[in-house]
């Protein structure tokens, strides 16, 4: 029931002199605008604020700067009586000279004093929250006085100053709720008007005075919490335009004023004619009240007309939060600021727009999941590979297909890319500020990060949605699930579900997949972006594949590494000519080294990068280096005049610590009181961080948070009946190499002093989450990492064994060749990281990379080891291995030796005419290595990894002769290759190479002996078969019937993983010998084979080959075109 004093008001007077009356008309009609003065603030913090009263501030500006010497006792004494007077123009000079002693306006300390005044401000009073909360439902635009941001904290709304043209008119249209500050905003202190310089700025700023005449001529005006707003110059001067341009045409306007005052402010002069004083209450407690009853909270605006309905009243509802949730967004996700700059410039005080740092990405397809137990899986999996080996722009991607998993490397861009699509389409102007092409489509974006949901990760996905209120700690968006529900059905949102990996317990992980599956069949026009790391998603990949194609983040092209080179130039310089020539330069620098280059083509380090390079003025040479040297500069962030730096000593061991206790506890993010708790744990259990803490853990977390932005709070979650802030690392990999600093260093519960770098990882040596944790602890230990890789090797062996095991009793090995053991994944990033270890250590992990490596098809990073410092011993290991003949078939031994010896160099230099005599000249080699290493280096070559095999074909066939010689070569090692290169050569040209008669009875000789001896590994069968389809009169072997006995068994009794090959290979030789199989048997075993090929890729030559064995291979062959041609019309491969 409405208050005595709003009852009072409104039936004093029932006609239009009524000002409630005519506020709620106002209201209603779209025509009502608050102004928020200081009085407001100052009730938010319970008037415990001083700072937020406009004298309260200059007065701690002048406490301030005499802190920072700038300012002496005796000057502060002198200006004392102009602090207190009550004459504006006095105050004016007073906050003037403070001003200019801090530098103002760009000043650094003028910008920290604004921080450290206003930046940790929070709303405690939450009365008057939801009198603020009612303007907003009531849909008043709100604009303010005030510097600080407490009305965004409480409405969840962006800020926008006036030196924003665009977002300014917008907000006048109505186009863009937000928070107008006509004073500027802390965060912009630029735009903060102050003392008497800065009024004499605004007086004559034309875009200032066509919006503040707009607003005064055409808009009634509430003040609320604005005293002496009326003597302001800026007011002055609009309510001397008023009086003479518009008299009494303008609309009458009202502040709201304590009943004592209203007598007062009648007779005030600079209130005459232009604001009516309206009373609230006898005290200023009751201005919430007051304004919760003219405006309630969660009411939609006042409605005088009965013919509104119900439903219509929802249907504005709903369209308010569905504008705030975009507002939202664009808040929370819209702007960015350069981490890591030394804070005296000031582009590390700005927030932009993250396109001016956003580079569009390309994505390549995933693999399908092709069956394992398929014989011609590896074939079908190469052809698919060559086929979608091009990357494409995601925005192409995203016009294209509905549901889209997203892979990428820690760092790699996802989850700015999802933050680049909210403001793209919660805000369609920003869709063009990008080149990255985006689909134009009317979608409302609809984000969930994962690790901010933990609490309620496990309900289905509308349960989460019914909770974003809560979650993203804005009450006002309560209700936003019930306006989302039309749009989910009716295919109008884009779902950003961002960090699936983030999810650490694997049943939760499948139990959010399941539940988001499930939200998707009920809403199926719905698009739906989801990104994961590597890490944690092979579980959940199969139940993903089922709604979601499967994509990749790209490496960066040296394309997009120029652009974002540029990008940052332009931020840190301006745009100018030497902006742009530098950020050219250090991108082509960039491009041309192999070792930066790798780190440069991913966006995150890229981006540390050029942070690291602007600090120390020099590349750091590695990945962990640079993170190192990252840590640094972040902790030094704030490390300027004035301002004492963070002592690395420190600061590193407990950051160390807690970020080492949230691994080990599967956490990325922690409350406060969490914090504080690890903290505390520290500073008892480890003497070393005891030592150098200088002050207490809330002090010290204090500091970290203001001064280094490493450690940075992230939102809200519930803690009983409130939500309480929690916090987590800028971004995963600086707590996973923190963690690795804790492992090396000993800054962990329960070190001793004769634990080694394995102690504490010992238990988590093969998690998933723990992947880039564990080479980076080798790399810091040094020489020490020796337990950690003697772990890891010995781990891998016994695996090593089992599988050895498993093919010596005729088990089939089933793998997938795309993942490799954790023990041995962890092993090759120790190597690609260049992790020390004793010679025998690193040659026996070698081995088992050889072993393991399954022709270098995982997503590790192949080409850095091929070409690190262990490039050359690995490869030797592989001529070891591969020579000794002894391997399980499941190894793949041969693709893996063509791709390591391939990837040594780029592949346009095995293309060159340089390239070609590198191989060439080892392939006549009195050495047995060098031979076998040309040979492979050529059929990596012809298999091709970087660009699509139709660019070069027939360049496979260049180096043929000189591969036949070595047919004749005495080791078994090198014959094995010389016959797979070969074969793989004429696999690849199929009919195009005719080989001479010659060679076919060398490599039936081969075979033969191959089959006398028992050696079911030889590649002879394989080189073979590539010929079958050889039109019959191009070969005549001569066979005894002994020959042909033994080839008849091996077409008939063939291993299951030499089947393939050896029914192709005999079928060959039968087709030719005649004297192996009847003409009617050999044609149902081609028959057998072209079957098949028909699931993959049909091969006219073994077509033809039935055209040649008369009647019965005629009608074979028909046959054959009809069940392709149904095969082919149903899209089937049954």
């Amino acid at each position: 029931m409405p208050s005595p004093s709003i009852t009072a008001k409104r039936s004093a007077g029932k006609g239009r002199s009524n000002p409630i009356l005519k506020l709620a008309e106002s209201a209603r009609r779209n025509e009502l605008v608050a102004i928020i003065g200081t009085g407001v603030s100052v009730g938010l913090a319970n008037a415990k604020i001083p700072t937020l009263s406009w004298k309260g501030l200059i007065r701690d500006g002048f406490q301030y700067a005499q802190k920072k010497g700038k300012i002496s006792a005796d000057q502060i004494a002198t200006w004392q009586p102009q602090l207190d007077s009550s004459d504006l123009d006095e105050v004016l000079g007073a906050a003037e000279f403070m001003a200019r002693k801090l530098d103002a306006p760009e000043g650094d300390l003028y910008s920290r004093w604004f921080e450290s005044t206003f930046k940790d401000l929070r709303p405690a009073n939450k009365r008057m929250e939801q009198a603020i909360r009612g303007l907003r439902a009531a849909d008043i635009p709100l604009c303010t006085l005030n510097y600080d941001t407490l009305l965004e904290a409480v409405t969840g709304l962006p800020s926008v100053n006036t030196a924003e043209s665009v977002k300014l008119a917008e907000w006048m249209r109505r186009e863009y709720p937000s928070i107008l500050h006509l004073h500027g905003s802390w965060d912009v202190p630029i735009s903060c008007i102050l003392g008497i310089r800065d009024y004499q700025t605004t007086l004559g700023n034309e875009v200032r005075d066509l919006i503040q005449r707009s607003l005064g001529a055409f808009r009634r005006l509430l003040f609320i919490g604005c005293g002496d707003t009326f003597a302001d110059p800026n007011f002055s001067a609009l309510i001397k335009w008023l009086r003479n341009n518009l008299k009494t045409a303008a609309p009458e306007h009202f502040a709201l004023v304590t009943d004592a005052e209203v007598a007062l402010r009648h007779k005030d002069p600079t209130w005459l004619g232009f604001v009516e004083p309206l009373s609230y209450g006898s005290d200023h407690s009751d201005l919430p009240n007051f304004l919760l009853e003219l405006f309630p909270a969660h009411a939609g605006k006042s409605r005088s007309k009965a013919t509104l309905t119900k439903t219509g009243t929802a249907v504005s509802k709903h369209a308010r939060l569905l504008r705030d949730y975009r507002a939202f967004l664009l808040k929370d996700c819209g702007e960015m600021t350069i981490e890591g700059v030394r804070a005296d410039l000031d582009t590390a005080q700005r927030r932009f727009d993250l396109e001016r740092l956003f580079v569009p990405l390309e994505v390549v397809r995933c693999p399908p999941e092709f069956p394992l137990s398929d014989p011609q899986r590896d074939e079908k999996l190469r052809k698919w590979q060559e086929k979608h080996k091009e990357p494409i722009t995601f925005g192409k991607l995203l016009g294209r297909t509905r549901h889209i998993a997203l892979l990428a490397l820690p760092g790699g861009g996802k989850s700015l890319l999802l933050k680049r699509l909210a403001v793209a389409y919660a805000d369609p102007s920003r869709r063009r500020a990008s080149s990255d092409a985006l689909p134009d489509l009317d979608l409302l974006p609809v984000l969930i990060r994962c690790r901010e949901w933990r609490e309620l990760i496990h309900r289905p996905i509308q349960a989460i949605l019914n909770n974003l209120a809560d979650f993203t700690g804005h009450a006002a968006l309560d209700g936003l699930s019930e306006a989302l529900s039309p749009l989910f059905r009716e295919g109008r949102t884009l779902l950003l579900v961002d960090g699936l990996d983030e999810i650490h317990d694997d049943a939760l992980r499948a139990t959010f997949v399941e539940h988001l599956e499930a939200f998707i069949a009920e809403n199926k026009l719905t698009r739906l972006v989801v990104t994961s790391r590597e890490a944690g998603f092979s579980l959940v990949a199969p139940s993903l594949s089922r709604f979601c194609e499967r994509w990749r983040v790209a490496p960066l092209s040296s394309g997009a590494i120029n652009t974002l080179c540029g990008h940052w130039h332009l931020l840190m310089t301006g745009h100018t000519p030497g902006a742009r020539e530098e950020g050219r330069q250090i991108a082509e620098f960039l491009i041309t080294n192999e070792s930066l280059r790798r780190l440069a083509e991913n966006p995150l380090l890229l981006t540390m990068l050029l942070v690291v390079k602007h600090g120390a003025g020099r590349l750091p040479p590695d990945r962990v280096s640079l993170y190192g040297r990252a840590v640094e500069v972040l902790l030094d962030t704030w490390n300027i005049k004035g301002h004492e730096p963070l002592n690395l000593k420190e600061a590193v061991p407990q950051l160390a610590f807690v970020a080492f206790q949230l691994m080990r506890a599967g956490k990325q993010t922690a409350t406060e009181r969490e914090l504080l708790e690890l903290l505390e744990q520290a500073r008892e259990g480890v003497p070393q961080i005891r030592r150098y803490a200088k002050d207490n853990p809330q002090e010290f977390l204090k500091r970290v948070e203001l001064r280094s932005s490493l450690v940075v709070e992230v939102g809200r979650q519930a803690d009983g009946s409130s939500t309480v802030p929690f916090y987590q690392f800028r971004h995963l990999t600086f707590q996973e190499y923190l963690a690795a600093v804790a492992a090396v260093e000993g800054h962990y519960l329960g070190y001793q002093q004769n634990d080694t770098v394995l102690t504490p990882l010992q238990s988590n040596i093969t998690s998933e989450e723990w992947k880039e944790v564990i080479p980076m602890s080798a790399v810091l230990a040094r020489k020490q990492a020796q337990p950690l890789i003697k772990t890891l090797v010995a781990l891998g062996n016994d695996l090593r064994k089992k599988t050895e095991a498993d093919e010596s009793h005729g088990k089939i090995q089933t793998s997938d060749p795309s993942r490799i053991p954790p023990p041995v994944a962890r092993l090759v990033q120790c190597l690609i990281e260049e992790a020390e270890a004793a010679p025998d250590t690193i040659a026996a992990a070698l081995k088992l990379v050889v072993f393991f490596a399954k022709g270098c098809r995982s997503t590790e990073d192949w080409r850095a080891l091929a070409r690190g410092p262990y490039g050359n011993e690995l490869i030797h290991q592989g001529w070891l291995y591969h020579s000794s003949m002894t391997w399980p078939n499941a190894t793949l031994i041969r693709s893996t030796c063509a791709a390591l010896a391939f990837l040594r160099r780029q592949e346009s230099y095995w293309e060159s005419a340089e390239g070609r005599a590198e191989v060439k000249d080892l392939l006549r080699s009195g050495d047995a290595e060098a031979v076998w290493r040309g040979l492979f280096t050529w059929a990596g070559l012809c298999n091709g990894r970087e660009r699509p095999r139709s660019n070069r074909r027939g360049q496979e066939t260049l180096l043929l002769a000189d591969i036949e010689e070595t047919l004749s070569h005495d080791d078994p090692g090198v014959l094995d290759a010389a016959l797979w290169t070969w074969g793989y050569i004429h696999f690849l040209n199929p009919g195009r190479v005719k080989p001479r008669p010659a060679i076919l009875d060398r490599l039936l000789t081969l075979w033969l002996g191959a089959i006398a001896q028992s050696q079911p590994r030889s590649a002879a069968s394989v080189a073979l078969g590539t010929k079958i389809g050889l039109p019959r009169r191009a070969w005549t072997p001569v066979l005894t019937e002994s020959q042909a006995q033994a080839i008849r068994q091996q077409i008939n009794n063939s291993s299951s993983f030499a089947k393939e090959s050896a029914l192709r290979a005999g079928s060959m030789v039968a087709f030719h010998a005649g004297n192996v199989l009847a003409e009617a048997e050999l044609v149902e075993r081609i028959v057998g084979i072209a079957k098949n090929d028909l699931a993959g890729r049909p091969e006219r030559d073994i077509l033809h080959m039935l055209k040649e064995m008369g009647e019965t291979g005629r009608k074979a062959l028909k046959s054959l075109q009809q069940l392709s041609e149904n095969r082919t019309r149903t899209g089937t491969d049954a």
